[in-house]
């Protein structure tokens, strides 16, 4: 038996075929899979011998208790593994970790171990905020960045993870190793950018038939040099990547296409942590990305010109105000142009301790530069030029919205206390993040969010991703991109029986 199912099967953490966990199987032949899918409400009673949670999979909106744990995202087999390792035990830092890894297999183009991005992550227990910002570096004048993904995650899963790193690795190394189906997001991915595809021998062979078109729907393919990497990182911990062998493959294939990063230059990169900036909203609190690389800009700037504009004009249509708003918005930030296509998504979760993480990354372009390290199956993100620099403000929106449970009147002494209600990222273009701050503003106002498509269309440029978990009155909605065929699942506490 191969080394890698015996160790997966053993460890109880991915149970190949013939293994299961709580309502979730890997197929070989299919990927991850839940028992049972269906609309809303349908889901599966675990059978972990604890009798704790129920897994139940959501296709679009669906509602469920505030106090269950989601997440959503692009890609339906890296979502699966998150709500896997949610249904472990994991918080939503190691969901989102494992959804990020997963993404780097079976959603490269945006989501590479190549490119960068931005958390905002919330803790309900402490009232506290943060940002983390792990964008693409420079990599001298090169046409390559310098990888932070790696790094952003390692920073968040150590601070605010539950489960060993390797734990949270380990999915995405399987379906590396034993192969995933191309899914309708990656489908679309792949096609849209074939002729890069084409000029990258390694992401050819992996997602191209031999005809040289993009591989159907459903087709497994594998990544067998990926898993080697995803195994050295699980073994050896996240540092190999920047300090060991693959750093040193990294730094060789930066160089051999005219970069000049060193081995010391990557081995430095740091992640960026701080407090969020945050927006009152009456008595709730909006966090946004940070303004060291002005991810948080666009969104505060767009979020504040909304709610000003809904409290100086007459009563009208919340759409048309919005649209209305992001059309100066771009304006001011010059980014009047379509925006094309960054290579970015953005991904959510929320767990059952109101632990909050909102994600998104990019690759400064489709596939990045469209080259893979030799032998890794590390896709490198693109240098940023001067108008992605400016514009990173518009590609990544990860923002979180807290509501004030408390009440007006609060007991001497005592400190207020403030719920998750919105956790979402926008990733791609202006455009998501003016759906974000949208749906933000329904919610202010009392209304509720329970289905993307209460999004105006004219907000939602053709690249931009919008993923958001959403509650009002008790109840919450994952919002799931439909362009890129979003997916979102709910672990949900068990109710105890009448």
């Amino acid at each position: 038996m191969p080394r890698l199912r015996i160790l997966l099967c053993l460890s109880g953490v991915l149970l190949l075929t013939g293994c299961s966990l709580g309502g979730l199987t890997y197929n070989p032949n299919r990927g991850l899979e839940v028992s049972q899918t269906g609309q809303s409400s349908a889901s599966t009673t675990s059978d972990n011998g604890r009798g704790e949670l129920t897994l139940g999979s959501l296709f679009g909106a669906s509602s469920s208790n505030p106090r269950d744990g989601y997440v959503v995202g692009d890609e339906p087999s890296a979502v699966k593994a998150a709500s896997a390792v949610l249904h472990e035990g994991g918080s939503a830092a190691d969901a989102v970790t494992a959804l990020y890894l997963s993404m780097a297999v079976t959603f490269p183009g945006a989501a590479s171990l190549g490119g960068g991005g931005a958390c905002v992550i919330y803790n309900e227990q402490s009232g506290r905020a943060h940002t983390l910002t792990f964008m693409p570096g420079k990599a001298g004048d090169g046409k390559y960045g310098v990888p932070g993904n790696v790094r952003g995650f390692q920073v968040l899963q150590s601070r605010y993870g539950k489960l060993p790193w390797a734990r949270d690795v380990t999915y995405a190394e399987a379906m590396a190793a034993t192969g995933f189906p191309v899914s309708a997001a990656l489908e679309q991915r792949l096609t849209a950018n074939l002729e890069r595809i084409r000029k990258d021998p390694a992401l050819a062979r992996e997602f191209l038939d031999a005809s040289g078109q993009v591989k159907p729907i459903g087709t497994i393919v594998r990544a067998p040099a990926l898993a080697e990497t995803l195994d050295s990182l699980r073994r050896h911990g996240p540092d190999v990547f920047y300090t060991g062998s693959l750093g040193e493959q990294i730094v060789r294939a930066i160089a051999g296409e005219g970069g000049t990063v060193s081995l010391k230059g990557l081995a430095d990169y740091r992640a960026q942590v701080a407090s969020s900036p945050s927006l009152r909203l009456d008595g709730d609190r909006l966090f946004v990305g940070g303004d060291r690389l002005h991810e948080g800009g666009f969104a505060q700037t767009l979020t504040r010109a909304l709610f000003a504009a809904g409290t100086s004009t007459a009563a009208g249509d919340p759409a048309d105000l919005a649209t209305s708003v992001l059309t100066q918005a771009r304006v001011q930030a010059h980014l009047v142009a379509p925006t094309p296509d960054e290579g970015a998504t953005g991904f959510a979760a929320l767990d059952r301790a109101g632990q909050a993480v909102a994600c998104a990354v990019t690759m400064n372009g489709p596939f990045g530069a469209g080259h893979t390290v030799p032998g890794t199956g590390i896709v490198l993100a693109a240098a940023a030029n001067g108008s992605q620099a400016l514009g990173n403000a518009a590609v990544l929106s990860p923002m979180i919205l807290v509501r004030n449970d408390t009440g007006p009147i609060l007991i001497p002494g005592s400190q207020p206390s403030f719920t998750p209600v919105l956790v979402g990222a926008g990733a791609g273009g202006p455009g998501s993040a003016a759906a974000l701050a949208y749906a933000i503003y329904q919610l202010e106002r009392g209304g509720g969010m329970t289905a993307v498509s209460q999004i105006p269309n004219g907000l939602v440029g053709n690249n931009d991703s919008v993923n958001a978990i959403a509650c009002h009155d008790g109840v919450c909605a994952a919002l799931t991109n439909p362009r890129a065929a979003g997916f979102a699942v709910a672990i949900a506490a068990r109710r105890p029986k009448a």
